[in-house]
C-alpha cells in the first residue's frame, strides 16, 4: 500500500519484487531483498525501500534518511547495480517521506570487505575482533551482564592452559576433516 501511495505522488512506476533473494555477482554470499523497483522518467530504474515508524521517530527523518537504512540501501544498490534508489517512510501511519538517494562507490568499496571479513568469521565460527569501541562495549555489557569490567591477573598455568585448549582446538579440526574424508 505504502508502495502504491508513493508511485501515486511520485508519478513513479512501481514494481513490486517477489521474495526471492537477489545475490552479488562478486560475492554470491551477499544478498539483498529489495522491496520494489521504481522506474523515474529522469533517472531510469531505482530501488525504493520501504519503512514505517512511530511518530516518535519523526525527527529521524527530518533532514536525511537514518543511517541504518542509508547504509542498507548503499549494500543493495552493490547487490543489484543500482545507481540510485529511494527509502520511503510512512510516519505514525500518516505522514510520508521520502529521500532519494544515490550509489556512493567509495563507502561501498570500504563495506564489501568488511562484509568479507564477517563471512569469514562466520564461516570459521570465531567471533570478529574487539576494538573496544563503545559498540563493543553495549554488546559486552549484553552478553556478560555480571562482569564489572575488572581486569585481573591471571596465574602463569592459565596461559599454558589455554595455548593447550587451541591446540586441541586444532586436533579437533583436523580430526573432523579426515572423519569427512573417511
Amino acid at each position: 500500500i505504502i508502495a502504491e501511495a508513493f508511485g501515486e505522488k511520485t508519478g513513479r512506476l512501481i514494481r513490486r519484487q517477489s521474495m526471492h533473494i537477489v545475490r552479488s555477482n562478486e560475492y554470491p554470499f551477499i544478498g539483498c531483498t529489495p522491496d520494489a523497483i521504481q522506474t523515474d522518467v529522469d533517472n531510469g530504474d531505482g530501488l525504493l525501500e520501504i519503512k514505517t515508524t512511530s511518530v516518535y521517530n519523526e525527527d529521524e527523518w527530518a533532514e536525511n534518511v537514518p543511517i541504518q537504512y542509508q547504509i542498507q540501501i548503499q549494500h543493495q544498490m552493490y547487490v543489484t547495480g543500482h545507481t540510485w534508489g529511494t527509502v520511503c517512510c510512512l510516519i505514525g501511519g500518516q505522514q510520508m517521506v521520502w529521500r532519494d538517494v544515490d550509489r556512493n562507490d567509495k563507502f561501498i568499496a570500504a563495506m564489501v570487505p568488511q562484509l568479507v571479513e564477517l563471512w569469514q568469521c562466520i564461516q570459521n565460527q570465531t567471533p570478529p575482533n574487539v576494538t573496544g569501541s563503545a559498540t563493543d562495549r553495549k554488546l559486552l555489557n549484553m552478553l556478560y551482564p555480571a562482569d564489572s569490567g575488572e581486569e585481573i591477573a591471571l596465574p602463569d598455568w592459565a596461559a599454558e592452559l589455554d595455548a593447550e585448549r587451541l591446540d586441541i582446538a586444532e586436533e579437533v579440526k583436523r580430526l573432523e576433516v579426515r572423519k569427512t574424508d573417511i
